[in-house]
């Protein structure tokens, strides 16, 4: 009975076989697996997507708060400027206001210096005559201004204050010689 059940077996399947019905079955089953196998790869791309797009989600709001916040530093940045604007301008008119009383605190030593000369002027040389005439100025400066503008006016100070002594001997030597 075994072998009988097993040449119908035999048989059957030669006649599926030849009729194509295994063939189809087959074809079929592949049909399924590769559906099968399509819709596990889309799944799969969706769950790598996802993290991308929440990483890329945060990403976006992170440039966004960055843009609020540099336009709130514009907005601040501005507001500050035209705060400062006045302080500036009154800034600027007091330190102008000093620089003229310094420049004629030393028009008026030089001027001092210049008439004591004659009496002096044989005795100084010309390197001395300004350092003194610097040093006067410096000591009737404030304190404060003497740090600030010591060390930005000196050469450009003794400069003029050379060239003024210069003068000053030349006009004094003409109507002696």
């Amino acid at each position: 009975m075994d072998r009988f059940l097993g040449f119908g077996r035999r048989l059957w399947f030669v006649c599926r076989v030849m009729f194509g019905i295994e063939e189809r079955s087959i074809r079929a089953q592949n049909i399924e697996l590769q559906k099968k196998l399509m819709r596990m790869r889309e799944q799969k791309a969706t769950l790598e997507r996802v993290p991308e797009q929440m990483i890329l989600s945060e990403i976006r709001k992170v440039v966004e708060e960055m843009q609020k916040l540099n336009e709130s530093l514009d907005k601040t940045e501005e507001a500050v400027q035209k705060y400062l604007e006045p302080v500036r301008k009154e800034a600027h008119l007091i330190m102008e206001a000093q620089l003229e009383k310094e420049e004629k605190l030393m028009r008026e030593l030089m001027q001092a210096t210049y008439q004591n000369m004659p009496q002096e002027g044989a005795a100084l040389s010309k390197e001395e005559i300004s350092r003194q005439a610097m040093q006067a100025t410096y000591e009737a400066m404030p304190q404060e201004k003497v740090a600030q503008n010591k060390e930005e006016t000196l050469s450009s100070d003794l400069d003029s204050v050379s060239h003024n002594m210069e003068v000053t001997v030349e006009k004094e030597k003409k109507p002696q010689d």
